[in-house]
C-alpha cells in the first residue's frame, strides 16, 4: 500500500499494455481459426468432388467390363 501515484500509474499502464497484447493475440488466433475452417471446407468440397468422379469412373469401368463379357 506504500505505492505512490506515479508507481500506480506505471503499474496500470503496464497492465493495460498486457491486456492489449492479449487482445491482439486473441484476434490473430481467431483469424487463424477462421482461415483454417475455410481451408477445411475447401478440402471437404474437393474430396466430395473426387468421390463423385470416382463413382462416375467406377460406373464407366463396370459398364466397359460388362461390354467385354
Amino acid at each position: 500500500y506504500g505505492l505512490k501515484d506515479s508507481e500506480l500509474q506505471e503499474e496500470l499502464k503496464h497492465e493495460t499494455q498486457e491486456v492489449e497484447k492479449g487482445r491482439v493475440v486473441e484476434a490473430n488466433l481467431l483469424r487463424k481459426i477462421e482461415s483454417q475452417g475455410a481451408e477445411i471446407m475447401d478440402y471437404e468440397l474437393q474430396s466430395s468432388g473426387f468421390e463423385k468422379e470416382k463413382k462416375v469412373f467406377t460406373t464407366k469401368l463396370e459398364s466397359l467390363e460388362n461390354d467385354v463379357d
